[in-house]
């Protein structure tokens, strides 16, 4: 009996088929592989967070941190106060002897710690790439080519090297002795003499006599010893996991942490991003096989044409985007105009509980949506041309941010083009209730009146809040999306804590 084979036909429809259901079955890995990476991101930001949170507290105490107002020249008219975010070196308004400040007297907004950008090959048990300088010791020494006391270690880096909050130093204090160029340390704390009329950088050890004042026999001729609290926190312990100090190819991390300090009531809290690491897979070097994972990099006019000049000598990460007249002003809409974004409770219309389109969006939408990034279509809009900056990474879809207020933001729903819009979060910003410890308006001019609005139409953040919060969330901090080498960052998670 003679069997009759399958034809061809036959043979490539059942390739066919299989390759259907190949292909269907192949198509479930990658959004597998995405979701159980959320899943893993859910997990671990938090816990990575808690981790960095007990690190810091582990080197750093409520006491340790001081105050702008400190750092007073004796004498001086101009009294020390914390300055607007990211100031611009002309810009210099005062009132009644006093600078322009965020906050009351005593408090500080967000600082991020200084950063070191380069390794000291005279430590070869260290990487200094990308430390964390909490209170700018290393930038101040070297800015004031402070001398070296006996047994202390020069300053081996440049200004140039490294990043600071103020790099040329708090704006409106002239006296250079005096002049603090990152988060302020407590002067009655770490300033031996408690003498406010000698620099701020360093006590004297010996007097007119010749004598230590220590009685440290090492510490003698009148030199200057270390007393600003040097805290470091290599970029290798801001890895998670944690690789070991060997030497040699380092993996690159899963998570990354950085942060920021703030002193709101008297209190210091900390604010602490996670995000992970794409695109070079996280070596720093030519030699794609060997060298040191990821390092923060400062940014530069590449990476941001538009105010990376103005940025690239403060710390890049995280990355502050502002409305502020005296600072670049790179939290604007991504059209060319130069209108700030400004926004608060109320969303797209700044009303609460209502809606400026009810047929697009409900209050409830309307009210977590941010003004200035609705969807612009026009002709120039062309999503395949033009895409959100650098300063503008703060609109993209997952993204995490604080504001000056204090409150941690989640985008729901961003944007990668202009195409696209409007940005919503998670839940709708909330009302501030008015108090100087948020905003001082006893120093303010008269371009800021400190009357109480009574008609909610025309604010943007709160009611009844003050003149600030009518300008809307002025200030925020994120994770960018790319670093200056070029690395892809994928927020994860963003917290804050008490010190």
């Amino acid at each position: 009996m003679k069997r009759r084979a399958f034809t061809l036909v036959e043979l490539v429809l059942a390739i066919f088929i299989l390759g259907i259901g190949m292909i269907s079955v192949a198509a479930l890995f990658p959004a597998g592989m995405a979701q159980q990476q959320a899943s893993d991101d859910e997990v671990y930001g938090p816990m990575v967070a808690k981790q960095a949170f007990e690190l810091l507290r582990g080197r750093l105490k409520q006491e340790d941190f001081g105050t702008y107002e400190e750092f007073t020249p004796p004498g001086a008219t101009d009294v020390a106060r914390d300055p607007v975010p990211v100031q611009r070196s002309a810009a210099n308004p005062k009132m009644g002897g006093v600078s322009r400040p965020t906050t009351i007297s005593g408090d500080w907004g967000w600082k991020r710690p200084g950063m070191v950008l380069i390794d000291d090959p005279g430590t070869v048990d260290v990487d200094e790439m990308g430390m964390v300088d909490v209170f700018s010791v290393l930038y101040t020494r070297k800015s004031v080519s402070r001398p070296t006391a006996a047994g202390q270690r020069a300053v081996a880096f440049n200004t140039t090297d490294m990043l600071t909050e103020l790099p040329t130093g708090l704006p409106y204090v002239s006296d250079s002795k005096h002049r603090i160029y990152g988060i302020p340390y407590n002067r009655s704390k770490f300033d031996e003499q408690r003498d406010v009329s000698l620099v701020n950088y360093a006590w004297r050890i010996t007097g007119s006599s010749g004598v230590p004042k220590t009685g440290d026999p090492d510490l003698t001729g009148g030199r200057n010893a270390l007393c600003e609290p040097a805290v470091f926190v290599t970029q290798r312990e801001r890895y998670w996991p944690m690789p070991s100090a060997g030497t040699g190819v380092v993996p690159a991390p899963s998570y990354v942490w950085d942060c920021m300090f703030r002193r709101f009531g008297g209190k210091v809290y900390m604010a602490v991003f996670v995000y992970r690491v794409g695109g070079l897979n996280g070596i720093r070097g030519g030699n794609a096989t060997t060298g040191t994972p990821y390092t923060v990099a400062n940014v530069d006019a590449t990476v941001d044409p538009t105010f990376g000049a103005a940025l690239s000598r403060l710390p890049a990460i995280p990355q502050l985007a502002s409305s502020r007249d005296e600072s670049p002003k790179n939290l604007v809409r991504n059209d060319g105009a130069t209108k700030t974004n400004a926004w608060g409770a109320g969303g797209l219309d700044a009303k609460v509980g209502k809606s400026v389109n009810p047929s697009l969006y409900g209050p409830g939408r309307d009210d977590s949506s941010v003004p200035g990034t609705e969807a612009l279509a026009t002709a120039s809009d062309d999503p395949a041309v033009i895409s959100l900056g650098y300063s503008d990474g703060w609109q993209s879809p997952g993204q995490w941010f604080i504001d000056f207020f204090g409150n941690v933001h989640r985008v729901l729903n961003g944007r990668r083009t202009r195409a696209e819009g409007p940005v919503t979060l998670v839940k709708p910003v909330p009302r501030q209730p008015y108090g100087d410890v948020l905003v001082d308006f006893g120093s303010r001019d008269g371009s800021f009146p400190a009357n109480f609005p009574t008609a909610e139409g025309g604010l943007i953040a709160t009611p009844n809040s003050g003149n600030d919060s009518i300008k809307g969330i002025q200030d925020i901090w994120f994770v960018p999306l790319q670093d200056r080498n070029g690395n892809d960052l994928t927020p994860i998670y963003a917290a804050i804590e008490e010190l």
